[in-house]
């Protein structure tokens, strides 16, 4: 999960080499923070906010309190840090009876209390604090905007979400499974009951390393299960009072301007190339949304009918592929973006809310050494245009060039992402971003599953540009009517959000 802020750039890795060191000192409490400067900005790296976990496995996070008149060496890159397996999401009932479920969101919540109290050091705003996460850390994001029910008020003001906002199965059994098997494998359940304190006290007295391997393990295991990702959060009836869609129906979640978006082909890289029938469809959604019914999944068949889709002959990936691909990506990445957004616009309760939704239309992933892919506009497509990270792909032994024109998109695009941290709006006249982007709301027209009326980005490719989602480039993909559908109530309950 990325976290960005205005005036202030954490987390993003830099090289120690600088031309001139950096020192940031809060008066206050006699610490300073010794960083460096390069091309103007400033860099404090490796920042501690919470004490090392030691004997508080699976236990949330508690802040770290550095002695008075400490002096922070921050010109090296510190571990990163995010848990997103067993080690942040831990299911077992003793540890919901100590408020100890969710500790990876709460660990980010921790830091970012730690920015709110302290980014004035370093020159920034505490009320102008930006959030950012693509794919999981979408999902924590979210989750972030959730978190309390809306109950306490966020450490962030603005978020930007990229290729899913929430995630099905959350209120499934998958975690439950996930952690009583890794309890099997690591051997603290041999003949006991995983979900009991004797196990719990077994795994926090594990190393690391066996604890990790066991995951791994039991990650393997579960590569075609939900594409691997089998830890998300669960319902603790505190940080996560209900179910996220649930939340968001009540309006229970606090009130914030964001982006959100998906790539045109976002699920092309998990969906099984060798899909070539209805039946092959029908087998990989059931096993990617276990909970759909057959007159559901009966009726995605209506709505994406294939001939919407085209054979690629080179390489050789059939229709099927790509119908079953766009299934894959509505149900996962696309759709509960405007689940979310529909929810925060009737939140707002104003004309022009500001929930900014797009879609990437351009990348420069789509390729190796024997040609393009087939795959298209795949996952992280738009984080070398964000970050502007060409330089790792435009080398001496890459098979990926960029083009005059992906160097233009990345100017614009990272220029929209700093200037919505910065102002709110990802789009200003005169400023080099990217062109007419106005909110996708007009203004909260009432129509639950938020899809009437609204107005999507394309970025890059043909047709860029705002458009409503019956035209432009993204009318060929019907998202009025599937996600519509797809965000009912009746088919949230089978996909258990």
């Amino acid at each position: 999960m990325f976290l960005l802020f205005s005036a202030l750039l954490l987390g993003i890795q830099c090289s120690a080499v600088h031309a001139s060191s950096a020192q940031v000192i809060d008066t206050g409490k006699h610490i300073s923070y010794n960083g460096f400067t390069r091309n103007g900005s400033d860099s404090f790296l490796n920042i501690r906010y919470a004490k090392d976990t030691g004997l508080r496995r699976f236990r949330p996070p508690e802040a770290f309190v550095p002695a008075v008149g400490t002096a922070f060496n921050n010109t090296v890159a510190g571990k990163s840090c995010p848990q997103p397996t067993v080690f942040g999401f831990a299911l077992s009932e003793p540890l919901r009876g100590e408020k100890s479920l969710n500790v990876g969101l709460r660990d980010q919540r921790l830091a970012l209390d730690w920015v709110q109290e302290n980014i004035v050091h370093f020159g920034g705003d505490k009320d102008k604090v930006t959030i950012f996460g693509q794919s999981s850390g979408a999902l924590s994001v979210t989750m972030q905007i959730t978190a309390f029910g809306g109950t306490q008020k966020a450490p962030f003001q603005q978020a930007i979400i990229e290729s899913t906002a929430l995630e099905p199965t959350q209120t499934s059994n998958l975690t439950l499974d996930t952690f009583n098997a890794v309890a099997k494998l690591s051997g603290c359940s041999n003949g006991t009951d995983p979900q009991s304190a004797s196990t719990l006290a077994c795994l926090r007295g594990l190393s690391m390393e066996s604890l990790f391997n066991a995951t791994l393990t039991k990650q393997a295991l579960d590569a075609a299960n939900n594409i691997g990702d089998t830890y998300l959060p669960t319902i603790d009836g505190d940080f996560v009072p209900e179910a996220p869609s649930a939340l968001l129906a009540a309006g229970k979640f606090s009130r914030i301007p964001f982006m959100a978006g998906w790539m045109k082909d976002d699920a092309t890289p998990f969906t099984l190339t060798t899909i070539q029938t209805t039946a092959d469809t029908l087998a990989y959604i059931s096993i990617t949304s276990p909970g759909l019914t057959p007159a559901t999944l009966n009726s995605l068949l209506a709505l994406y009918p294939i001939t919407d889709f085209a054979p690629n002959t080179t390489p050789a990936l059939s229709a099927e592929f790509y119908r079953t691909a766009q299934i894959f990506r509505d149900i996962l990445l696309t759709c509960p973006n405007f689940l979310l957004g529909a929810a925060m616009a009737k939140k707002f309760t104003s004309k022009s809310p500001p929930i900014y939704l797009f879609m990437q239309n351009q990348t420069i992933l789509d390729s190796k050494p024997t040609g393009p892919t087939g795959l298209g506009i795949i996952h992280t497509s738009e984080l070398p245009y964000v970050f502007g990270q060409f330089a790792d792909y435009n080398t001496t032994n890459s098979t990926l060039f960029p083009t005059a024109s992906d160097y233009e998109l990345h100017e614009r695009q990272s220029r929209s992402w700093s200037t919505f941290a910065w102002t709110g709006r990802p789009s200003i006249d005169g400023k080099r971003t990217l062109e007419g982007w106005t909110g996708s709301y007009d203004e909260w027209t009432g129509d639950v599953e938020g899809i009437s009326g609204t107005k999507v980005y394309t970025i890059g490719g043909g047709n860029a540009g705002l458009s409503a989602i019956q035209q432009g480039a993204i009318a060929a993909q019907k998202l009025a009517s599937r996600c519509a559908y797809l965000n009912s109530a009746d088919v949230i309950k089978q996909l258990k959000y």
